[in-house]
């Protein structure tokens, strides 16, 4: 069994460079989405916790996005919080309440970066 193909390689690897960018793209809206909202949704004593939650940058390089705080303390918030429980997965809340708004997002990304 043998595959030909016509195609112009140009094109497609332009269509490949198009679709890194626009992944890329997606990756860093979308991070910046779920940060803002951990921010909102994140206890706030001395406020340091908001202050110090950031996408990765460099993550989304490799694909992937991730939001964090160096703080040693912002993991154990996010599982425990006895003083304000209401303020528990402040990280997990950030995505899941606001899935429909980040997944408009990732679409009108791919419509305005693939249609170019």
């Amino acid at each position: 069994m043998s595959v030909t193909w016509g195609g112009d390689i140009e094109k497609l690897m332009e269509v490949d460079e198009r679709l890194n960018a626009t992944i890329q793209i997606i990756l860093t809206d979308v991070a910046l989405e779920i940060s803002n909202n951990a921010k909102e949704n994140a206890p706030y004593l001395t406020w340091a916790l908001r202050r110090s939650i950031a996408p990765d940058f460099n993550s989304i390089k490799k694909w992937f996005s991730v939001v964090w705080s160096p703080l040693k303390y912002a993991s154990v918030r996010e599982f425990v919080n006895y003083k304000n429980p209401q303020t528990r997965y402040y990280l997990e809340r950030a995505f899941t309440e606001h899935e429909w708004e980040i997944t408009n997002i990732i679409l009108e990304d791919l419509n305005i970066n693939l249609k170019k």
